[in-house]
């Protein structure tokens, strides 16, 4: 059995390692900030922090079947705000299984500030959780949703 050493081209994320995928010479540990692009004629992995170098056509980005066959398990958040969501591009990053999402409604800018929300439900898909968000927010002052991590989840 090979030892997969790590590769001195790639930086790594502090946030938890969700899966891995080995593509070209390296191995990529995707994290909730990785992002992946399908531009209609291939999906590109969009790396939190690029690759220090870029060695020809072996290192590539670009994703095969067996990856995406791989990131298919996952569950799939969709980023409609991201600068390559234009023209039919689609762009999102994948969650761990368990993932919860979590729903706060917050009165006014104080509680805010304070961090004093009315906590209004967790779901385990984020179109869940934003659809909570989107049935509360004409009651509160502010509605946000947070992650597992306690991140707030802006997409």
């Amino acid at each position: 059995m090979s030892v997969v050493l790590p590769s001195k081209y790639l930086v790594d994320s502090v946030h938890p390692t969700i899966t891995t995928l080995k593509l070209g010479r390296n191995v990529h540990k995707i994290t909730k900030k990785d992002l992946f692009f399908d531009n209609g004629a291939c999906v590109q992995l969009l790396k939190e922090h690029p690759m220090k170098v870029r060695v020809g056509e072996l290192d590539t980005v670009s994703l095969q079947d067996e990856h995406l066959e791989h990131i298919a398990k996952f569950h799939a958040v969709e980023h409609v705000n991201h600068p390559y969501a234009v023209r039919g591009n689609r762009v999102w990053s994948i969650v761990e299984p368990d993932e919860r999402f979590l729903v706060m409604g917050y009165e006014d800018e104080a509680d805010v500030q304070n961090r004093q929300g009315r906590f209004l439900g967790g779901e385990g898909y984020f179109q869940n959780a934003l659809k909570l968000l989107n049935d509360s927010v004409n009651s509160f002052y502010m509605v946000k949703i947070f992650d597992r991590s306690g991140e707030q989840v802006i997409y």
